[in-house]
C-alpha cells in the first residue's frame, strides 16, 4: 500500500526533496522535540544556513530570572553565567507590578521596569505583568450569600466570584492603564507583555483541588451560586453546545455534573472557562497595552487555542483539548504552553477514538510527549511561544540530551522565540533552582538555533496527513503523525525561503546499542542521505533526503539529534 502526500511549499524549480518510508506498518513521520547540552560559550563554525541583514532572526528568550538581576541564593553557587553575558540572548523579564494597596509606589515600579527593559535589544523589550491581589478579589463580584456559613476560611465567610470577574477586571484595568500611561510618558517601550497570573475558574480551582476546608456542602454551594447567577445564561449556551445540559428537577444539577473531575462535563466546563477568562485577560491587560503600543506582542501562561482534531493530554491527564474554543481567540498575540518535560501523571499520552494509551516513563517518551504538545499548538494557525524550564528541572531528561531536543524541535516548528523558566530565589534548595550551567546551556541552544535556522521567515512543514485528511475512520495518531506512537524517531522540518533551504531535525530513540544518531545513516553518497531506523516490531523505517547534507557545529549542544539541510524548498513525502 502506498500513501502519498504532496506538501506544496515555496518551490525550487530544479531540485526536489523526497522522503521514502519503507515498512510493513505505517510509521509516524513527524514528531517534535529538542535536546541540547553545553557548558562553555557556544561557537558555530562552518557553513551557516541562515539569513543576513533584514532577513536574519536572532533567537532570544525572556527569562524568569537572570544571572545579574537577582541575587545568587546562599549556599547555591554557580548561578553567575559569563557565557550568558557573552551571548546576550537571555533577557530578564522587566517586572510590571500593578498592586492594589495604599503603600504601592507606582513611580518606582515604572522606573524599575524601564531600567530593566532598556537592557533588552530593540524589538524585544519585554515586561512581566503582575496583578497581585486584584483578580477575583473585588467584593462586588462575590456571588455567595452574605449570611452563608458552609464556606468558611479561618472562620470567616468566604468570598467567591466564580466566572464573573467584571468589577475585579475593571479595577485592574484602571490601575494597569495608570502604569502604562506613566511608563510611556517616562520614555519606556514595551515590545512584549508576558502574563503569568495562573488564575482561572477550572474545576480544579473550584472543587477538584482537595482543600481541607472544602466540605461537600461548600462545593455544592459554589456550583449552585454559579448556576443561579443572572449572568449564567451565555455560559449555559456554550455548555449546551457540548451536551452539558441542566436537569430541571435537580436544583444542584451543575454541582452533580462536576463531581467527576475527569468526566466530559468537567472538561467542557474547563474549555469554556478558558474562553471566558481569555476575554477577561484581553480586556484587562492586552487592550490597554496595544492602545499605547499598537505593535506589542502579548501572551498569557498556558493559554492556547484548543482543537479537538489535534489533541494531546495535559500532564494531569485532562481531556479538555477535545473541546474546541468557541471563538478561536487567544490572550494577546501568541499562544503559550509549558514544555517542562513532565511526563503525564497517569502515563497516558494521547486520547481519541482508540482511548488512552500508556507508555513507559523515560527520557525519549517524555521528550516525544512534549514534542507533540508543541505540535498541537503549531498546527492550529496561531503564533506560539512555549515556556521551557532549565535542564535540571525534569527528572526524566536531566541526564540526557532529550531536554535540548525538546527546545530545538519547538523552534523548528516555528516558535516565535522562547520563554525561559529559570527561577532563582533566596533559600532555593539545590536542584530546585537554575544553576549557572543550566543558564549557559540554554543560552548556547539559542546560539545554535540562530546559526542553523535564524531567518525571519520560517515556514514549518506540517507533517502529513495533519489536517489534510479528514478524521473519518482515522485514529488521532494517524491524523496527527501519520503513524503509531511506537515510532522510534522524531523528525521535524522548516523551510527558510530567503536562505533557499529546508532544515530538518532528526532525533532517534537512542539506546545503549545504537546511541549515536550518525549510526542511523545508511548511506550518504551523491548528496543523498538515507537513514535506517529500527522499529519495535522488528522491521525498519528508511528516510531519504535528496540534495542534502548533515550540518554540524563545532560544539553541538546535543548529541541526540542530527541537523540535515536540503538545498530545496519543496518536499514530496511517500509512505510505503
Amino acid at each position: 500500500r502506498v500513501v502519498k502526500w504532496l506538501i506544496p511549499l515555496l518551490s525550487h524549480p530544479e531540485i526536489s526533496t523526497l522522503y521514502y518510508i519503507f515498512s510493513k506498518e505505517m510509521f509516524g513521520l513527524v514528531v517534535f522535540g529538542i535536546t541540547f547540552c553545553a557548558q562553555a560559550q557556544h561557537h558555530v563554525t562552518g557553513q551557516k544556513t541562515t539569513c543576513s541583514g533584514d532577513t536574519a532572526h536572532v533567537f532570544y528568550a525572556p527569562a524568569w530570572s537572570h544571572y545579574d538581576i537577582e541575587p545568587i541564593p546562599p549556599n547555591y553557587p554557580g548561578v553567575h553565567c559569563p557565557v550568558c553575558e557573552a551571548n546576550g540572548n537571555i533577557l530578564p523579564l522587566a517586572l510590571a507590578s500593578v498592586k492594589d494597596n495604599l503603600d504601592f509606589n507606582l513611580t518606582n515600579s515604572v522606573l524599575e521596569a524601564i531600567n530593566v527593559s532598556k537592557t533588552h535589544p530593540v524589538g524585544h523589550r519585554t515586561v512581566l505583568g503582575r496583578f497581585e491581589g486584584m483578580l477575583k478579589e473585588d467584593p462586588r463580584d462575590n456571588i455567595l450569600p452574605d449570611n452563608q456559613t458552609v464556606c468558611l476560611t479561618r472562620g470567616v465567610p468566604m468570598k467567591f466570584s466564580g466566572p464573573y470577574w467584571d468589577n475585579s477586571v475593571g479595577m485592574a484595568r484602571l490601575r494597569w492603564e495608570a502604569f502604562l500611561d506613566l511608563y510611556e510618558k517616562m520614555g519606556g517601550t514595551i515590545d512584549e507583555l508576558v502574563l503569568d497570573t495562573e488564575q482561572g475558574v477550572s474545576t480544579w480551582e473550584i472543587s477538584c483541588n482537595g482543600w481541607s476546608w472544602q466540605t461537600p456542602e461548600c462545593t455544592e454551594l459554589l456550583w449552585d451560586s454559579i448556576a443561579n447567577d443572572h449572568r449564567f445564561g451565555p455560559i449555559y449556551k456554550l455548555l449546551e453546545q457540548f451536551n452539558v445540559t441542566k436537569n430541571a428537577s435537580d436544583p444542584h444539577w451543575l454541582s452533580n455534573k462536576m463531581k467527576n473531575c475527569m468526566g466530559h462535563a468537567a472538561q467542557v466546563w474547563n474549555a469554556v472557562m478558558t474562553n471566558v477568562t481569555t476575554d477577561y485577560f484581553n480586556q484587562m491587560a492586552v487592550e490597554p497595552l496595544r492602545a499605547l503600543f499598537p505593535n506589542a506582542r502579548a501572551n498569557q501562561y498556558s493559554y492556547y487555542s484548543q482543537d479537538p482534531n489535534l489533541c494531546v493530554l495535559d500532564p494531569g491527564g485532562a481531556e479538555s483539548c477535545t473541546i474546541p474554543t468557541y471563538n478561536g481567540s487567544i490572550v494577546g498575540t501568541h499562544q503559550t504552553l509549558s514544555l517542562y518535560n513532565t511526563f503525564p501523571g497517569n502515563g497516558a499520552i494521547i486520547i481519541k477514538d482508540r482511548g488512552y494509551h500508556r507508555y513507559t516513563e523515560n527520557a525519549f517518551n517524555t521528550f516525544k510527549y512534549d514534542g507533540n504538545r508543541a505540535r498541537m499548538l503549531a498546527a492550529n494557525g496561531f503564533p506560539f511561544k512555549p515556556w521551557l524550564a532549565f535542564h535540571n528541572f525534569s527528572r526524566d531528561t536531566r541526564d540526557s540530551d532529550y531536554y535540548a531536543e525538546t527546545v530545538i524541535h519547538a523552534a523548528v516548528m516555528g516558535a516565535d522565540n522562547l520563554l525561559f523558566f529559570n527561577p532563582n530565589y533566596k533559600g532555593c534548595p539545590p536542584g530546585g533552582c537554575v544553576s549557572g550551567a543550566d543558564n549557559a546551556l540554554f543560552s548556547n541552544i539559542l546560539v545554535e538555533l540562530t546559526a542553523v535556522i535564524g531567518c525571519t521567515k520560517r515556514e514549518w512543514i506540517v507533517a502529513p496527513p495533519a489536517r489534510a485528511i479528514p478524521i473519518v475512520n482515522q485514529t488521532l495518531e494517524q491524523t496527527i503523525f501519520g503513524g503509531d506512537w511506537d515510532d522510534e524517531y522524531f523528525l521535524s522540518g522548516i523551510v527558510l525561503p530567503d536562505a533557499k533551504v529546508t532544515v530538518y531535525r532528526f532525533t532517534p530513540n537512542t539506546t545503549s546499542v545504537n546511541p549515536n544518531p550518525k549510526s542511523y545513516i545508511e548511506s550518504s553518497a551523491g548528496g543523498k542521505i538515507v537513514l535506517k531506523i529500527p522499529s519495535p516490531k522488528g522491521n525498519f523505517t528508511f528516510l531519504q533526503f535528496n540534495s542534502s547534507s548533515v550540518f554540524e557545529t563545532e560544539a553541538p549542544v546535543s548529541s541526540a539529534g542530527l541537523w540535515i539541510v536540503s538545498k530545496s524548498t519543496a518536499a514530496t513525502i511517500d509512505a510505503m
